[in-house]
């Protein structure tokens, strides 16, 4: 069998070929992606695309790719490429071969390289963790966690919202940071594209097992008294059993959710360590904003 490994920038892959990826890509990560809203995603990059390095079988058709989006962080007033690394996968009738992804990830060295990527941010699945450990020598900066707070669970609406001023008015989660995501608007555009928002902050509805999510983005930088109105604003229009954000840093009165609910790591990996960009976890601004998980 004949295998190809070609790099493609995310405007240069044909639009039957694309179709095609969206198509395996929903199959493989369980999503409903449209064409148009995949496309959507790789177009919130800093430069309007992504870079895909992908494997060609010997009838053209796709049967794994990785992808680099790469986005404008501020590190201390400077502006950086950091590269989001992305939509690891292998159709199952070629993962017989555990050395394909780290081809196409080591595929991408010479674009990384030319884009002046400086380091590939990630979150790979749980059992993926390992594989980019050994194989990638990938390190772990630390975790993400989920967060939520009780909108209207149990139809309680009405208490929820006076317990969560109460201790809005008495916790407060003030964050300053070193390393943070540059929000533009085609970033904005592209990346919540069917968000909806509010003010300077987008959110979304997502079914998690029996409970209702709405999950928050773009928070970084929100006072108090913003927090409040969003809040107001939220309680007021939904109905939805949980509000969530998953971030490395507190956001108060938003509780981590205990493990015996959910036991998942979401551990967050970087490529490569620079002698010149070693800022403590603490001091990056990440969430859900900053991939493409939720």
């Amino acid at each position: 069998m004949n295998l190809d490994f070609i790099v493609k920038k995310t405007f240069q892959i044909s639009e039957r070929d694309f179709n095609s990826y969206c198509h395996d890509f929903n199959l493989i990560f369980d999503k409903k992606f449209s064409t148009d809203e995949l496309k959507k995603k790789y177009c919130s990059g800093k430069d309007g695309y992504s870079i895909h390095s992908l494997l060609y079988n010997d009838k053209k058709e796709i049967c794994a790719g990785f992808t680099l989006i790469p986005y404008t962080y501020i590190f201390n007033g400077k502006k950086i490429t950091i590269a989001l690394g992305c939509d690891a996968f292998v159709k199952k009738e070629y993962r017989s071969n555990e050395f394909i992804l780290y081809k196409l990830y080591k595929n991408l060295a010479k674009e990384q390289l030319s884009n002046n990527i400086e380091f590939i941010l990630s979150i790979p699945n749980p059992k993926a963790t390992r594989y980019w450990e050994v194989l990638a020598k990938w390190k772990k900066i630390g975790q993400l966690k989920l967060r939520i707070f009780p909108l209207n669970l149990f139809n309680m609406k009405f208490i929820w919202k006076r317990i969560f001023y109460l201790f809005n008015n008495f916790l407060t989660s003030d964050n300053s940071f070193d390393v943070i995501l540059n929000i533009d608007k085609s970033f904005v555009s592209n990346r919540f594209f069917g968000y909806k928002k509010y003010n300077n902050t987008y959110y979304k509805i997502y079914k998690e097992g029996k409970y209702s999510v709405l999950y928050i983005f773009c928070v970084d930088s929100i006072s108090r008294d913003e927090k409040k109105n969003l809040f107001k604003h939220l309680y007021d229009n939904y109905n939805v059993d949980f509000i969530s954000v998953c971030t490395n840093y507190e956001f108060k009165p938003l509780i981590r959710v205990p493990k015996f609910i959910i036991n998942r790591d979401i551990n967050v990996m970087i490529d490569n360590e620079l002698d010149s960009f070693k800022p403590p976890f603490s001091k990056w601004a990440l969430s859900l904003t900053n991939f493409d998980n939720r």
